[in-house]
């Protein structure tokens, strides 16, 4: 699977994922998670360092783990989840130009969200 590009495990009820199914992945450019049941990722999905877009929308998590490894990250949805903040690591993410906070629990959006220079769609 090393030369994997697109990885689509969205809608199947997904509680947990094995911190080693990211092994070997290091071509992925876009992987959906959307529509499961997650509450948490395991901490290596930011070495998977070819992502350009990360589809988490529509799960139960609450916090994720720091995605700053993640240069080329261009889109990231985090909709219909159940986050009370905006992650601090966010605001690291320099060519980000999709960010969807959408249908969460945020009152606040913090200020060095606004140095998000790619960002092109904020959608909160």
């Amino acid at each position: 699977l090393i030369a994997l590009n697109y990885l689509n495990l969205s809608a199947n009820l997904i509680r947990s994922i094995s911190p080693n199914v990211f092994n070997n992945l290091s071509a992925l450019s876009i992987l959906d998670l959307g529509h499961n049941e997650l509450t948490e990722l395991p901490e290596n999905i930011s070495d998977l360092c070819s992502l350009k877009s990360l589809m988490l929308s529509s799960n139960k998590l609450k916090a994720i783990p720091s995605l700053e490894k993640l240069k080329q990250l261009t889109e990231l949805h985090l909709d219909v989840n159940l986050f009370e903040a905006v992650p601090d690591h966010i605001a690291t993410l320099t060519s980000l130009e999709v960010l969807d906070l959408s249908e969460n629990q945020i009152k606040d959006l913090p200020e060095d969200l606004f140095n998000l220079f790619s960002l092109r769609e904020l959608y909160v």
